[in-house]
């Protein structure tokens, strides 16, 4: 992480983008640091001459002193310092009443300086909802009863018990004990974002022609949501193990029974199928100019042996008529992946499914539509509709 979030920094347009001001006040928490890499800071509201090119080169070649706080605040503010980032700040603090000292004509990495040197939290809170949002892979299970709403403050109230299961088991599994679980309510729907650490690891830094060996357990971010209306849950993690616990540790803190999401499967590949190429149909789905399937993978035991035929192509459909052949009666479709062309977008988007219970979409925003054809067109399953 810090080599990324510092590469932005050895750029001298990138510091003229803040304000002087606010970089002095932003830095100067660390100005020990910087003194013993040669460079004085002076204090914020002073007239003392400042080259911020000065910076450069410690940025640009960190070294085992470099301060973690600085490493990870410009990491926060390099990631939100864009115009959504902006607006994902400027919201968050005018809900919650607070007035940043903003210079005059502000730049985004102004306010995200700005939100920072006024709490913390509030740049850590936006980064985690960010960082689920790009969650593109998700395991979906569906639940035994029938979907029941859940209020933000049950969630909440819930939410130190939840923690505390988790930690123990990603203690339990040589993670340590860093859990902590962000509550994000969007429209019907519960996303919660859970950090927690990861397995550690070791590497070698080579420094004034020696090399140093230094171990540390990097953050991990996993995403799980609740719909209140269809009352299924979907799931973004690292590991079938950590799929499982959230399976089960959501049901048992938020709906008062582990076994909660044990409904029947989600997804199916049998309309590819029975109905072939009619399966793409998308003209009573407004919103999608055409859907291609480009990749199969099938499954099939001969003589106790395992074998997976795969296929791949453009436009699969169109590269043979013969496609039943492609299936016969005694194999199961293991994953199908698609191309779909939305009518807002520039290019087709990736659509990837492995029956039951997993779906893969390249672009977040169509999840919704996407959702709509594949249930319009049998790829979601009849007592999995919402």
């Amino acid at each position: 992480m810090g080599a990324f979030s510092l590469r932005r920094f050895t750029k001298p347009e990138t510091l003229r983008g803040i304000s002087r001001d606010k970089l002095l006040e932003l830095l100067g928490m660390h100005r020990e640091y910087f003194l013993s890499r040669g460079v004085a800071l002076p204090v914020p509201g002073s007239h003392e001459p400042f080259d911020v090119e000065a910076l450069i080169p410690i940025f640009l070649s960190p070294d085992r002193a470099m301060p973690m706080d600085l490493v990870e605040s410009l990491y926060l503010i390099n990631e939100l310092a864009t115009p959504k980032g902006m607006d994902a700040i400027l919201r968050e603090t005018r809900s919650r009443g607070i007035r940043l000292p903003l210079p005059w004509q502000p730049t985004a990495l102004d306010v995200a300086v700005c939100a920072f040197l006024a709490d913390r939290e509030i740049l850590e809170r936006i980064h985690h909802e960010h960082a689920m949002l790009k969650r593109r892979t998700f395991v979906y299970f569906k639940p035994l009863d029938a979907p029941r709403p859940l209020e933000v403050s049950a969630v909440q109230a819930a939410l130190p018990a939840l923690e505390a299961e988790l930690n123990e088991y990603f203690a339990a599994h040589n993670r340590g004990r860093h859990v902590h679980v962000f509550l994000f309510p969007r429209d019907a729907e519960l996303w919660l974002t859970i950090r927690h650490g990861d397995v550690f690891r070791r590497e070698v830094n080579l420094e004034d022609e020696k090399s140093v060996m230094f171990v540390y357990r990097p953050e991990c971010f996993n995403a799980v949501v609740y719909n209140g209306v269809g009352g299924e849950l979907r799931v973004q993690a690292s590991t079938d193990g950590e799929r499982e616990l959230y399976r089960h540790a959501m049901g048992k803190h938020l709906l008062g029974s582990e076994f909660h999401f044990w409904g029947a499967k989600k997804y199916s590949c049998d309309p590819l199928r029975t109905a072939g190429p009619a399966c793409l149909a998308v003209s009573d789905v407004e919103g999608i100019e055409w859907a291609r399937l480009t990749e199969i993978h099938c499954e099939q035991f001969v003589q106790r042996q395992r074998l997976v035929q795969s296929r791949k192509a453009s436009d699969l459909f169109a590269t043979c008529q013969d496609w039943r052949s492609w299936f016969p009666t005694d194999a199961s479709i293991l994953r199908a992946n698609f191309k779909v062309k939305f009518r807002h977008a520039k290019a087709p988007q990736s659509v990837s499914l492995c029956p039951p219970h997993t779906a893969t979409y390249s672009h977040d925003a169509d999840c919704s539509l996407t959702e709509r054809w594949l249930r319009a067109r049998g790829f979601i399953c009849a007592d999995a509709a919402n």
